[in-house]
């Protein structure tokens, strides 16, 4: 069974070992993880936020989870391309043109954007003239490769098995057994990036257990 096809990205795998009670049949269960939080970005909210103003936050989770922000709540004075105040929101953990995933500004409601990474980092920022009461936001992580397997054993493979794999993926597979039972792994067959000290795609081992959580940090 090959693991998967050579690609020039990253890709991560970690499998978790766990020892628990007694299980009976193998069971496998697709888990997607979310955390919702509600975050008020802007200064004095929900009174008016001062002029010339400048903040910043970077949002992030674990590895392998995608952030997805909203907006509840937006009362940001507008112009045509939002060049006076607005919100940015940036894929990565600083400001980056290729990386703007969405500016905001005005009354009216604006779709949610979703990283590619387990980072954003949002932008507020006013000019001299008008204010308003600025906005409220939200966002929430997801793990989309993450695999809870039960039982004495089974297989796994990478996404997208016998195709290539896609990029910038972190799956976890946590392998529970019965308890006084060590897990063996053997692999038939491997292929995935080589470079060195497998810097970019790399499959890991871990005996325990991870969980997910969520920082973020504001700029002062």
């Amino acid at each position: 069974m090959d693991l998967g096809i050579i690609v020039a990205t990253s890709l991560i795998l970690v499998v978790v070992v766990v020892v628990v009670a007694v299980v009976v049949v193998v069971v496998v269960v697709v888990v997607v993880v979310v955390v919702v939080k509600v975050v008020v970005l802007s200064p004095n909210y929900p009174r008016n936020y001062p002029n010339n103003a400048r903040c910043a936050w970077t949002i992030r989770s674990s590895p392998g989870t995608q952030i997805t922000f909203s907006f509840s709540n937006l009362k940001v004075p507008s112009d045509r391309y939002c060049l006076s105040d607005s919100v940015s929101v940036y894929n990565g953990a600083r400001i980056n043109s290729s990386a703007l995933m969405l500016r905001a500004c005005g009354l009216t409601a604006v779709a949610p954007v979703t990283s590619t990474s387990n980072v954003i980092y949002v932008m507020f920022r006013s000019d001299s003239a008008t204010t308003g009461t600025g906005f409220s936001a939200q966002w929430s992580t997801r793990r989309d490769c993450y695999y809870n397997l039960r039982g004495s054993s089974g297989t796994i493979q990478t996404p997208n098995y016998p195709r290539n794999y896609p990029i910038n993926k972190h799956c976890t597979w946590r392998i529970t057994t019965s308890a006084r039972t060590q897990v063996r792994l053997s692999f038939t067959s491997v292929n995935i990036q080589n470079t060195y000290l497998c810097a970019a795609d790399y499959l890991a081992n871990e005996n325990g257990s991870t969980e997910m959580g969520i920082n973020v940090e504001q700029e002062h």
